[in-house]
C-alpha cells in the first residue's frame, strides 16, 4: 500500500472526527439548553390570533404572498417556509413555553420571506451563506469522504495485481476526492463561523422593520415580543443541527427564529 494513500486516508478520518466532535459538542450544548418562560407573559395566543397577525404583518410589509398557519405539528426553520409558486408563506404550528416565542416564530418567518421574495440581497445573501451553500458543501464533502474511505479498503484488501496495475489512477482519484473533501469542508465551516458572526444584523434588521408593527398590532403582548427579541439576539449561535430522528415540536428547543436546530 502507498504512503500517500495512506496519509489521505489518515487525513480524511481526521477531519472526518473534527466535525463528528463539531456535532457532538453542539448536541452537548443543545441538550443542557433550557428556554426561558417569559415573566409576567402570556403563555399562551390562539390561533386565531396568530392568523390574524400573520395577515395584517403580511399588509404592513406590503407582500404579494398570503399567509397560512399550518394545521400541522413539527419543527421547520424559516428558512423553509415559503412556497413561491403558490406565493404563500406556510408555518407550522409550534407550540412554545410562552406566547412571545411563538409571535417571534411566525413574524420573522413573515418577515425573511417576505424580504426573500421580494429578492432583498442581504436576504439572499444570508440564506445562501446559513443554508444553500452549507448544505451543499456538507453533503459534498460527506460523500468524499465515504469515497476516500472506500478506495482505501479497496486499496488495503483487494487483489494485488490489480492494484498494482491501477495504483497510479487510485492515488489521483484519492487525491482529487481529498481536494473536494479540504475545499467543501473548509467552505462549510465558513460559512458557520460566519453566519455566527453576522447574527446580529439579521436581528437587527428584523427589529428594524418591524418596530411600528410590534407597537401597532400586538398591544397585548409588546412585553411578550420584546423579551422573546432579548432571548434571540443573545444567542450567539444559528447552527444548532443535530441528528434528531423525531421533528414533533415537543422535542425541539426553540433558539429564536433565525436559528437551524
Amino acid at each position: 500500500m502507498g504512503i500517500l494513500i495512506e496519509i489521505i486516508f489518515f487525513i480524511d478520518i481526521a477531519i472526518f472526527l473534527f466535525y463528528l466532535s463539531l456535532k457532538i459538542s453542539i448536541t452537548f450544548i443543545y441538550g443542557r439548553a433550557q428556554v426561558p418562560s417569559i415573566n409576567n407573559g402570556s403563555l399562551t395566543v390562539s390561533d386565531k390570533i396568530i392568523q390574524e397577525t400573520g395577515d395584517a404583518a403580511i399588509k404592513y410589509l406590503n407582500s404579494d404572498l398570503t399567509f397560512e398557519y399550518s394545521n400541522e405539528y413539527y419543527y421547520s426553520s424559516i428558512y423553509n417556509h415559503l412556497n413561491k409558486k403558490q406565493k404563500k408563506i406556510i408555518v407550522p404550528q409550534w407550540k412554545q413555553v410562552s406566547a412571545g416565542y411563538e409571535l417571534d416564530y411566525v413574524l420573522a418567518s413573515i418577515w425573511f420571506n417576505a424580504m426573500l421574495f421580494k429578492k432583498n440581497k442581504a436576504i439572499r445573501f444570508w440564506k445562501l451563506v446559513t443554508t444553500t451553500i452549507p448544505s451543499f458543501c456538507r453533503n459534498l464533502f460527506l460523500i468524499s469522504a465515504v469515497f476516500i474511505a472506500s478506495l482505501y479498503l479497496l486499496d488495503h484488501y483487494s487483489n494485488k495485481m490489480f492494484l498494482a496495475k491501477h495504483h497510479i489512477l487510485i492515488e489521483i482519484i484519492l487525491l482529487f476526492l481529498l481536494f473536494i473533501f479540504f475545499i467543501m469542508f473548509f467552505i462549510y465551516l465558513f460559512c458557520i463561523l460566519y453566519a455566527n458572526n453576522k447574527k446580529t444584523i439579521i436581528e437587527s434588521m428584523y427589529e428594524k422593520d418591524m418596530a411600528a408593527f410590534f407597537k401597532t398590532e400586538l398591544r397585548g403582548y409588546v412585553e411578550d415580543i420584546v423579551a422573546a427579541r432579548t432571548y434571540s439576539v443573545n444567542i450567539p449561535k444559528v447552527d444548532f443541527q443535530i441528528i434528531r430522528l423525531n421533528v414533533k415540536t415537543e422535542n425541539v428547543k426553540y433558539f429564536g427564529p433565525f436559528a437551524m436546530i
